[in-house]
């Protein structure tokens, strides 16, 4: 069960958009259906809902009528997807452009963030930088994401020094992948070893390239 948004009147934040996601992931809703459920104003779910839909993070899975004289409202579904065409012609006013108050550059960081997550497994240092934002806001957010079940741990990298092993984060729902032992001194040294190898050896290369090319014997 997702924990319900307490945000009526103000900023939903990394954290709220990703529980949104979440939400249309396990079950299509409606923009009037999502603010119900997360207690936040409707013009907000749909504000949400719009730039989620520009940014292609959701699409159209059908349409509903509330009302048997009403027009036809979209059932937003999670992720990349074929929209299905409106029954009905649409009612009133064409939507304006969204302005730099109703832009949400949150939600357009969270949706970076998820497709990068996508893409393949990240640790959350690289995610930070990829994203440039601070890596403890960043690693909330991947933390909230793994609680509500938007992200896991794909796997684990070791570091080259030793050390505990990495998590690398993916886009998904399964389990974790299981965490390896740390390393022992041998194998931290024989990595390091390895590493210096391949070093003097790109060195020895690039050396060998820069050397100076006989022209041969004169004429």
């Amino acid at each position: 069960m997702i924990k319900r948004l307490r945000y009526v009147g103000r900023r939903l934040g990394w954290t709220g958009y990703a529980t949104i996601l979440r939400d249309l992931q396990r079950q299509p809703a409606t923009a009037q259906e999502i603010a119900a459920r997360h207690d936040v104003q409707l013009q907000t779910a749909r504000r949400v809902m719009a730039r989620l839909h520009e940014l292609r993070a959701i699409h159209i899975r059908g349409w509903t009528r509330p009302h048997v004289r009403g027009s036809s409202i979209p059932i937003w579904a999670f992720g990349l997807g074929a929209d299905v065409i409106r029954p009905d012609p649409p009612s009133g006013t064409p939507r304006q452009p969204l302005s730099r108050s109703t832009a949400l550059p949150e939600l357009v960081q969270v949706v970076q963030i998820l497709r990068l997550l996508e893409r393949e497994p990240i640790s959350k240092t690289a995610l930070a930088a990829e994203v440039g934002s601070q890596w403890a806001n960043v690693g909330r957010f991947v933390e909230h994401c793994r609680a509500i079940g938007l992200v896991r741990i794909a796997d684990w990298e070791q570091r080259l020094r030793g050390g505990a092993p990495a998590a690398l984060y993916q886009l998904g729902s399964g389990p974790d992948a299981k965490r390896p032992a740390r390393q022992d001194r041998r194998e931290i040294e024989r990595r390091s070893r390895l590493a210096r190898q391949a070093k003097a050896q790109t060195a020895r290369l690039i050396a060998a390239t820069a050397a100076p090319v006989g022209m041969g014997a004169a004429a």
